[in-house]
């Protein structure tokens, strides 16, 4: 009895951290994606490259975050999705040059 018990809870917690890996995996490679497609439009150099993959990661994990936690259908998803594309434009806004941002804005309109 002991022994199903021990598996049991080693399998729940490689099956939590598992989740977790993954979910910041996929944030990286999101992020590694998007300075990338940025690089391309913007041209920055490598100091710039990892300040801009830094704040895409910020934005990437925070934006896991919010759509894990809040309901996509409510007021509040809404009111912390736009709290946090302002913080991700000024975030942006500190790293690149004025030329950059442009091409950064551009980029991020295409989007939507």
């Amino acid at each position: 009895m002991k022994r199903i018990f021990n598996l049991s809870l080693l399998v729940l917690v490689f099956t939590l951290f598992s989740n977790v890996a993954t979910a910041q995996s996929t944030a990286k490679t999101d992020a590694m994606a998007q300075t990338k497609a940025l690089k391309e439009v913007a041209g920055f150099d490598k100091s710039e490259f990892k300040a801009v993959y830094a704040v895409y990661l910020t934005y990437d994990r925070k934006l896991e975050s919010i759509n894990k936690h809040i309901d996509s259908e409510s007021i509040s998803y809404m009111e912390a999705i736009d709290k946090l594309n302002v913080t991700f434009a000024k975030d942006m806004k500190k790293v690149l040059n004025d030329e950059q941002f442009a091409a950064f804005v551009k980029k991020e309109k295409l989007k939507k």
